[in-house]
């Protein structure tokens, strides 16, 4: 502003640093914070209820007094304003369960329960809150942890941050001035100066890390009209006139950003009030509040001393979403630790490390507590990258270390995300720390870190290309908007307007949530969806069209080659599906058979679709040809004097099997509706390859066909050297589902004979029509598993070994793909793309040693399942699961509809009374489970001294109505049960204690020998599996249950013995691991066969009765008398149990984390029923309160009622294109631990 007492003017003397630059220049130790302790005793903290002041037995407390009660409902609130708030107090054995409520909402229910008495403890803390007024109010409660023996919650003290303004003079050279500003010395403004200008379009801009910011400035007679952007976006219009001179106003003020990087920038503009004799503007300073740097851990966060006397590279896995800059590296020192550590920065992507520090020795004062090291110049870091910062242990004799808790994967609440299990550490010193600790902790090493100023940039808009016009009712299509700034990373909390760009007859889309509705007045043609970002006023486009569904195409599936008869004719029939622009099946269109060109001895039914082939026909290809008006699909055929040529199919894998010159060769692999030949030429599947050394001279002899149920047929061959007989089985049920194919070989040397491991289950080649991803399921135990997806590019070869489950699946972008299985886990299966990537081999290798035979055995290669889908991965998975349950699980299970029993954790002695049983029976669960301990070794007999009248475990519980699980693990009297000595032995001793009354299910890890958990012999595992398969067979009420080897044993020849399974032996962390294991695992597995395992202990009965429920249950720690347990028992009998007996499992949410969202569906079609179950572990969970859930698996013209069980409110009916297009809104999901389930009928 130019001044009116004649102040002399100075030009600019320079161009100040632009943003980026002036954002890396800024001052980054930001600790502008104040911390203010309120006693328990101030007057401001109101108390409601009856509270004790206790100043006599308070000794160690702060001020040495507390408040303390233990009546349900009494609270203690107190109101304060900053950033951050902590609840101080004790805790003890005479504690309970406390909730804390911020600003009148639950956000944490805290558990005071400890051993000994924990004085001064940080009870709750909460460092991301917004600079304003907060009420924090702890509520006492009726609940505690089963150990404490009372209810007490006591307030010491609360402590809260103040933040603190920082105010930067126009001088401060964060500033940055575009065009001429004049800068002057200005009396009564802050400093004595400012900079002024009245040019259009200059502009002063400053980048801070902050919650809010000022503008301050004069305002006179000769001043205009400014604009002022925040993060490029225009957000006020300022009219600095006024009729009087007005110095260091507040010319603009946003209270309400988010704790993060951001820029202003004020512009002058040629408009002004009419009153006005000038465009001016000044800038006298500006003022922002923040709240610092953001960490992984909170200040809050403590750690234990732990060593090993070994020098460790410690790290810690992180990423941001936002780029911005490491300004200081932390970890957690305890009072042991001395020296000289090395922080160092990698990139996890290629192992590069960014930078390289020495903390000094004088930073360790020998007390426990973080230690803070700033870097001497920021490093910058990109978004969405994984990086590790890493600590070394100092140069102390034990080497010691902060050791803290980190297993689940979470988020700061701003912009830093972790993996789960996301400590590393390596005895390679100066190395990056890669490898995981097996409890999944962490090593409290930690940044502090700025994000960049997010500019406005791009804007991109996604959804479906296709709407259908339908002829009744109406279709959907649903759109979003992402506004990217200049890295490319998402500007989160904008606000987008939707809009057609031309009005459309039928057509219509929701302003607010860009939902498209067309309805049956529409017309075929294309619109443009537009989005508009209300701040920077950018939109983005999608054109999208809109048809009625017709017919675009038809695949043709049915034998790809045929046997030429010696005499007479065969038949093969043809089938055709007529598809529509989205590639699925149309129910109406008919198609009408003929051959592309004619072929001596060759005819087809022009209706039927069944072709004749004569013996007068010749060798070579024809095509056959369906035709719907001016579409049409083929099908190549080979004619040939084959040994054999076979077709099977299920309902969604169609395979064809030829023998020529004593091979076995796959012609054709597709699925009927996709189309896709998965096999691009003939590829020979192996057979046995080297028998004691010896080639094996296979000659075919014939095939048997097998109708009982689905296909099933036998290619026998025999060698004469060595004399050996071969069958190689091919099975397609009934139904969706893989082809299946065995061998077995009989050795009739008369002699034994050994086969070794270059013995193949398969050995193919198959092509993709684009590239394919490779998904694999990790086991886990313990420990959080993973799903890994590889995509396939040139020269890419995963092996699988025993760590996952032997299953892969294929996929090509989301519409199709092909999956592999074998029935052992000895071994391992292969997949390797080539240089051309779409050229993909399939490999099975069964066994790791030789194996010997003796005269007449039968050698078995077990099975390969080979099958071929539509639509994603989760459509592959629940093909395959559909058909183990209707083939492969055990009868038992598949026909009973009360099976698999609801389990509960119980250890009992001979003195533990029937009533107990009675009572835990009176809770409606079906089973009781005795875990290892209640024999000596491994005599699997109980201890007289325990059971002085015998063993009625089962006795007990048979008269309550419920059925006894029993663990009897390792071996029988430590057994070899690759002997048939050790077999009988063990199966004798299972039949004496199964007639004796012991139990009705035998629970017990895998063991083949007395030194070997995991069974890994070709006679340790067929001994095992003949043991369950006899007493399955003798005795009709046994059951087996897989403990798994704490999960780790997971293939489907066990699988198809069992009832269920150990899913993940980890069991105390509120159900995260379970619920993650069962998330990967069931892709694979059945997930009723995916047993809980859980202990509810420190964490709510509904949330966990219901992570349970997604599988098989069993719960542990349990009060079989509280009401949402026993909820949870008779809403899985009444309704998930039917669900899950042979229903579909769609993963419509991420992979369980412990901190965020997650969630799983189910639908039995044959029921027309489902289920959705919605897990929030943790208020930080990055979608809030409330999500969006798009359902999965449902017929789009079919409406379905959903009913929650918990918020009724939210009840409706909706049709199934709706739930799967635009979702259904789950709400009010508050709190810690908050669950929900949607019935869908």
């Amino acid at each position: 502003m130019k001044q009116t007492n004649g102040k002399k003017s100075r030009r600019l003397l320079a161009l100040f640093l632009s943003i980026v630059i002036a954002l890396s220049l800024f001052p980054l130790d930001l600790t502008h914070a104040a911390a203010t302790q309120v006693n328990d005793n101030n007057g401001s903290i109101t108390y409601s209820g009856a509270w004790t002041y206790d100043t006599t037995g308070a000794t160690g407390y702060i001020n040495s007094d507390q408040h303390y009660s233990n009546t349900n409902g009494n609270y203690a609130q107190y109101t304060f304003t900053g950033t951050s708030i902590k609840w101080i107090g004790p805790k003890n054995v005479d504690c309970g369960i406390s909730q804390v409520y911020i600003d009148g909402a639950l956000v944490a229910t805290v558990d005071l329960y400890a051993s000994s008495w924990l004085k001064q403890q940080v009870l709750y803390s909460n460092t991301s809150l917004s600079n304003a007024s907060h009420t924090i109010k702890v509520v006492a409660t009726n609940t505690k942890n089963a150990a404490s023996i009372s209810y007490y919650t006591s307030v010491d003290a609360f402590e809260y941050d103040t933040a603190v303004p920082i105010t930067l003079n126009d001088t401060d050279s964060g500033i940055a001035y575009t065009g001429a500003w004049t800068y002057g010395a200005a009396s009564g403004y802050v400093s004595g100066d400012q900079h002024y200008s009245s040019t259009n379009g200059n502009y002063a801009q400053l980048a801070f890390v902050g919650t809010s910011i000022k503008w301050i400035g004069p305002k006179n007679v000769d001043c205009g009209i400014s604009q002022i952007y925040i993060d490029g976006v225009l957000t006020a219009t300022v009219d600095l006139y006024a009729s009087t001179w007005l110095k260091q106003q507040v010319l603009y003020s946003n209270t309400t950003l988010a704790n993060t990087g951001h820029t202003i920038k004020v512009v002058i503009t040629n408009t002004k009030n009419a009153s006005s004799s000038g465009y001016y503007s000044s800038i006298d300073a500006f003022e922002y509040i923040s709240t610092g740097a953001e960490k992984i851990f909170s200040d809050a966060t403590t750690g234990t001393a732990l060593s090993n006397s070994m020098q460790h590279e410690l790290g810690q896995v992180f990423a941001v979403n936002v780029a911005g800059s490491i300004t200081k590296v932390r970890l957690y020192a305890v009072s042991q630790e001395t020296g000289n550590h090395t922080a160092r920065i990698w990139r996890n992507s290629d192992g590069m490390k960014l930078g390289e520090y020495t903390i000094p020795a004088a930073s360790f004062t020998g007390a426990n507590g973080w230690i803070t090291y700033t870097l001497p110049i920021p490093l910058s870091i990109a978004s969405n990258t994984d990086y590790t910062v890493s600590v070394s242990t100092g140069t102390d004799a034990g080497r010691y270390w902060g050791g803290g808790t980190n297993a689940s994967a979470g988020n700061n609440g701003l912009h830093i995300s972790w993996p789960a299990s996301s400590g590393r550490f390596t005895d390679t010193m100066g190395a990056r720390p890669t490898t995981t600790p097996a409890g999944g902790e962490s090593y409290l090493r930690d940044i502090e870190f700025i994000a960049n100023a997010q500019v406005p940039t791009s804007l991109t808009v996604s959804g479906t290309d296709f709407i259908e016009k339908p002829s009744s009712l109406s279709r959907y299509g649903l759109y979003t908007a992402k506004v990217l700034d200049q890295n490319g990373d998402m500007i989160p909390n904008r606000t987008i307007s939707w809009s057609l760009q031309t009005p459309k007859t039928g057509v219509s889309i929701d302003s607010g949530t860009g939902t498209v509705t067309v309805n049956s007045t529409a017309v075929n043609g294309t619109i443009t969806v537009v989005a508009t970002d209300a701040g920077s006023s950018m939109t983005g486009t999608k054109t999208v069209t809109i048809q009625s569904l017709t017919a675009t195409a038809i695949s043709v599936s049915g034998a790809s080659a045929l046997k030429i008869p010696a005499t007479g004719s065969i038949t093969q029939s043809y089938l055709a599906k007529v598809k529509d622009q989205q590639g699925n099946a149309m129910s109406g269109p008919t198609v009408t058979w003929s051959l592309q060109s004619p072929k001596t001895g060759v005819s087809i039914n022009a209706s039927s679709g069944v072709a004749t082939v004569g013996s007068s026909a010749t060798a070579g290809n024809f095509t056959i040809v369906a035709t719907n008006g001016s579409i049409s699909g083929t099908q190549l055929v080979s004619l040939d004097t084959y040994n054999t040529a076979v077709y099977l199919a299920t309902s969604d894998t169609g395979l064809t099997l030829a023998v020529k010159n004593n091979l076995i060769y796959i012609k054709s692999l597709k699925n009927p509706v996709q189309g896709w030949d998965w096999i691009n030429g003939d590829t020979t599947v192996p057979l046995v390859s080297t028998v004691s050394g010896v080639t094996p001279n296979w000659i075919y002899q014939d095939t048997t066909t097998d109708t009982t149920s689905g296909v099933k047929i036998t290619l026998r061959f025999t060698s004469t050297t060595p004399n050996l007989e071969l069958k190689s089985i091919w099975w397609a049920r009934p139904g969706t589902g893989p082809v299946e194919n065995w061998m077995t070989v009989q050795n009739n040397t008369g002699g034994t004979v050994s086969y070794g491991t270059s013995i193949q289950g398969t050995n193919i080649a198959i092509k993709a029509d684009s590239t394919a991803d490779l998904y694999r399921f990790s086991k886990t135990a313990y420990q959080m598993p993973t799903l890994d997806k590889f995509t396939m590019n040139a020269s890419t070869s995963i092996t699988t070994s025993s760590a996952y489950i032997p299953f892969g699946l294929l996929n090509v972008n989301g519409s199709h793909g092909f999956y592999v299985g074998y029935e052992w886990e000895l071994g391992s299966f292969n997949i390797a793309s080539g240089v051309d990537p779409l050229n993909i081999s399939v490999s099975v290798n069964p066994f790791t040693e030789t194996v010997t035979q003796a005269n007449s055995a039968i050698f078995t290669i077990p099975s390969v399942y080979y099958g071929t889908y539509k639509g994603d991965i989760d459509d592959g998975g629940n093909s395959f699961k559909k058909w183990f349950w209707d083939f492969k699980v055990p009868r038992s299970l598949y026909n009973n509809p009360s099976e698999p029993w609801t389990e509960i954790c119980f250890d009992p002695v001979g003195s533990t009374p029937q009533s107990t049983y009675d009572s835990i029976a009176a809770s409606g669960v079906e089973a009781v489970k005795m875990d290892f301990g209640w024999y000596d070794g491994r005599n699997w007999t109980y201890r007289p001294a325990e059971w002085p009248n015998g063993f009625d475990f089962a006795t007990k519980a048979h008269n309550a109505g419920l059925k006894a699980s029993l663990y009897m693990g390792g071996t029988y009297n430590d057994a070899d049960l690759n002997t048939i000595a050790g077999r009988d032995a063990e199966l004798s001793a299972l039949t004496t204690r199964y007639d004796n009354g012991w139990y009705d299910m035998w629970r017990t890890d895998i063991y083949t020998a007395p030194t070997n958990p995991m069974p890994d012999t070709y006679n340790g595992v067929t001994n095992f599996l003949s043991i369950v398969d006899n007493l399955i067979t003798t005795k009709p009420g046994f059951r087996y249950e897989n403990c798994a080897n704490g999960g780790r044993y997971k293939g489907f020849a066990v699988t198809s013995r069992m009832t269920f399974i150990t899913t993940n032996d980890e069991a105390s962390d509120g159900g995260t691991a379970y619920r993650a294991t069962l998330y990967v695992n069931g892709y694979a597995m059945n997930p009723i066969q995916l047993k809980s395992d859980v202990q509810i202990v420190n964490y709510p009965y509904a949330f966990m009765g219901r992570t349970s429920m997604l599988g098989s249950v069993l719960l542990c720690s349990v009060d079989t008398s509280n009401a949402s347990y026993r909820q949870s028992i008779d809403l899985y009998k009444t309704k998930q149990r039917p669900i899950l007996r042979g229903g579909n499992m769609y993963h419509i949410l991420p992979m369980a984390d412990g901190t965020n969202w997650d969630g799983m569906q189910f639908f039995n079609s044959s029921l027309n029923k489902g289920s959705v179950f919605l897990f929030k572990p943790s208020v930080n969970a990055a979608d809030g309160n409330s999500k969006v859930i798009k359902l999965k698996g449902l017929d789009r013209n079919t409406s379905y009622t959903l009913t929650f069980q918990d918020r009724t409110g939210l009840n409706t009916v909706k049709s199934g294109a709706e739930l799967m297009d635009l979702g259904i809104s789950v709400t009010g999901m508050t709190g810690d631990y908050a669950s929900e389930i949607i019935w869908i009928n």
